[in-house]
C-alpha cells in the first residue's frame, strides 16, 4: 500500500497549532473520536513508554528512537484527548511561562527534570484523567479540571523528553512517516 500523503505539520510545533493537525490524522485515519477509547489508547501508550524509560540507561541509538516514538505517540493521544474533551490546550498552559512556545523549547526548559519523577507525574495526570472520564459519564464534567489534568500530562511527558534530548519535531515527522504507512483497524 503506497504511503497516505501527510498533512504538513504545524510550524512551529506548538501544543495550540498541534491540535488543528491531531483532527486532520484522527479523520484521515478514521481513529475513534469517543475520549473512553482513546483514554485506554492513552494507557497503552503511557505503558510503553514505561518500558522504553525502564531501559534508559543502556540506551543505544535504536532504543532513542523508540523513546521518542512513544513520547510522541504519548502526546499525540493526550492531544486527541484534548479535543474529545474540548480542552482549548493554548488556554490550558496559559499558566506556563511561554504556553505558545515551540515543543522543543519546552522541553529544553525541562532537560534538568529527573524522568522518573517525570513519569510517575505523567501515570498520576492519566489516573487523574481516569476519574475525570467517569465523572463526565456521570454528566459532572469538569472542563477546568480537564485542562488543568492534561496541562499537567503533557509537561510531564516534556519532563521525560527534555532530559532525553528528544527532538520532538523530528521524531513527530519520523512517527507520522512511519504511521503514514500502516494500515489502522481498531
Amino acid at each position: 500500500m503506497p504511503p497516505r500523503l501527510l498533512p504538513p505539520l504545524p510550524a512551529p510545533l506548538t501544543l495550540p497549532a498541534l491540535q488543528p493537525y491531531v483532527r486532520v490524522i484522527v479523520a484521515q485515519r478514521n481513529f475513534t473520536t469517543d475520549p473512553n477509547k482513546v483514554f485506554i489508547l492513552l494507557v497503552e501508550e503511557v505503558g510503553e513508554l514505561t518500558g522504553e524509560v525502564a531501559g534508559a540507561p543502556a540506551r543505544s541509538a535504536e532504543s532513542s528512537t523508540a523513546l521518542a516514538h512513544e513520547v510522541v505517540d504519548v502526546l499525540l493521544y493526550l492531544v486527541d484527548l484534548a479535543n474529545g474533551l474540548e480542552v482549548e490546550l493554548g488556554r490550558a498552559w496559559e499558566a506556563v511561562p511561554g504556553p505558545h512556545a515551540p515543543l522543543n523549547a519546552l522541553a529544553a526548559a525541562r532537560r534538568g527534570a529527573d524522568p522518573a519523577a517525570a513519569l510517575a507525574a505523567l501515570w498520576e495526570a492519566t489516573g487523574r484523567l481516569a476519574t475525570l472520564l467517569r465523572k463526565r459519564w456521570k454528566g459532572l464534567a469538569a472542563p477546568e479540571e480537564a485542562a488543568r489534568t492534561l496541562a499537567a500530562a503533557i509537561d510531564a511527558l516534556l519532563g521525560i523528553a527534555g532530559p532525553a534530548g528528544i527532538d520532538l519535531e523530528r521524531a513527530m515527522v519520523e512517527k507520522e512517516r512511519l504511521n503514514a504507512t500502516r494500515t489502522w483497524t481498531y
